[in-house]
């Protein structure tokens, strides 16, 4: 519901606002304004783990019998959204195969009482990379991500740059729509597949003008996208199933004039099509 009352604050923004309906064609035209129409979170905390390691520690020479708790020292951790990692070193008497059985975190996960352990090898001899979920998740916010120096430079480099997400420590992943170009996003219901979708759509229609990149999207379940229809760059947003087919028909034949003009200009790919005719660029 958040991320669909800011997108409607945008598009209010759009519509009402002179300065930027005005100039919102023109190729040169900066978002940035209303990239800060987008709420901005709180860095990502990470979690004091002392406590947590003590409970790892504690099952893990609980299940191996042999061990010593004084043997394992918490050298590291880093907090993501979801996770936490830590870096542990365990006495040179304890071999990786032994404590990465499925059975043994099985076990070593009853008696810390969480749903997900993950046991790896360290970067360095007899030290491990323990990863496990945090208790209360922890927001990410778009605009900490896009609204920044690193998206800024890799935008730089790549044409279609979205937020993939953050890895399990918290850092931004960056793609680029040019280089993936089949997603498959997949969850459970209430997962935040919609709302991964949603930022998708929002990130590429914030960094690019409707000169570089135009919409046609099908909504057969008639309420997940109709509200992008005011955005300049969407030219349509089908919601039959029976013209959506009309549609893509409609776009395989501009694919295929697009390709001709590849063709012509002895290049495979719009980039470079559009840097070599300047005056004729394509979106």
């Amino acid at each position: 519901e958040m991320i669909n009352t800011k997108i409607a604050d945008i598009i209010d923004t759009v519509s009402h606002d002179d300065s930027v309906g005005n100039s919102i064609n023109n190729s040169n035209l900066s978002y940035s304004n209303l990239i800060k129409t987008l709420p901005y979170g709180e860095e990502l905390k990470n979690f004091n783990s002392s406590n947590i390691a003590n409970k790892f520690i504690k099952a893990l020479t609980e299940v191996k019998k042999s061990s010593n708790s004084k043997d394992f020292k918490l050298k590291n951790s880093q907090s993501g959204s979801t996770l936490m990692r830590m870096v542990i070193s365990i006495p040179s008497s304890i071999r990786l195969s032994e404590i990465t059985k499925a059975s043994v975190i099985e076990d070593i996960q009853v008696k810390m009482g969480v749903r997900h352990l993950q046991i790896q090898q360290g970067e360095d001899r007899n030290e491990i990379n323990v990863t496990l979920p945090l208790e209360d998740r922890q927001k990410v916010l778009l605009r900490n991500y896009i609204d920044s120096d690193d998206f800024r430079k890799f935008s730089n480099n790549n044409n279609l740059p979205f937020l993939v997400g953050v890895d399990e420590i918290g850092n931004p992943i960056y793609q680029c729509l040019n280089k993936a170009r089949h997603i498959l996003v997949a969850g459970t219901t209430g997962s935040g597949k919609s709302v991964w979708i949603n930022q998708l759509i929002l990130t590429l229609l914030l960094t690019k003008n409707p000169s570089e990149l135009i919409f046609y999207m099908i909504d057969v379940k008639k309420v997940e996208l109709s509200i992008y229809r005011k955005f300049p760059h969407v030219k349509s947003v089908i919601t039959d199933a029976d013209e959506s087919i009309n549609l893509l028909a409609r776009l395989t034949s501009e694919m295929e004039r697009r390709y001709g003009l590849l063709e012509e200009s002895g290049v495979k790919n719009i980039n470079t099509y559009n840097n070599k005719n300047p005056k004729n660029k394509i979106p």
